[in-house]
């Protein structure tokens, strides 16, 4: 996908708003250094509204994320469902600290919203992926639970240790 697809361009009068669609899978993530993730199937929906001095930007993201469970190691598919609010402004303000404030160039028609698709959906997709309890995959929390019983030296990564310098 190139990144010309999520060209936008920014509504003039004040209370116009612009939609806009984009199905995103793979393909949008293949240059992603994100490799623990198998496939991407996310629905994005966009919505620009110009406001007095700013435009407002809501990203409407829900979809799936195929992966791994970190505590099994078995295939994982994540749903992923958020609402991210930027605002779009065309004067520079070095003293803002907002994450959510996006300043644009002046000459900056029509806008890429790649980047900040990638950073919300990012952002959606949880620092520890794993199934419910009962959901991982027994022999694997068997054996887990094996390398954690009794003394903290008797951890999975001692073990690994051990056999390495052999």
């Amino acid at each position: 996908m190139g990144s010309s697809n999520f060209e936008v361009n920014l509504p003039s009068l004040f209370g116009k708003k612009m939609l806009a669609n984009f199905e995103l899978d793979s393909k949008f993530f293949e240059f992603s250094e994100y490799f623990l993730i198998d496939s991407y199937l996310i629905n994005c929906t966009v919505e620009i509204e110009k406001k007095n001095a700013f435009w407002q930007l809501d990203l409407a993201l829900s979809g799936s994320v195929k992966t791994y469970c970190d505590r099994c190691g078995d295939p994982l598919v994540l749903s992923l469902h958020g609402l991210e609010t930027y605002f779009l402004k065309k004067e520079i303000d070095d003293n803002s600290q907002s994450h959510n404030i996006i300043y644009l160039n002046h000459t900056a028609e029509p806008v890429n919203l790649e980047g900040v698709i990638k950073e919300a959906i990012f952002f959606l997709i949880p620092r520890t992926k794993k199934h419910k309890t009962n959901e991982c995959n027994p022999e694997a929390i068997e054996k887990l639970e094996f390398y954690q019983k009794g003394n903290s030296k008797n951890t999975l990564s001692d073990h690994l240790k051990r056999k390495l310098k052999k």
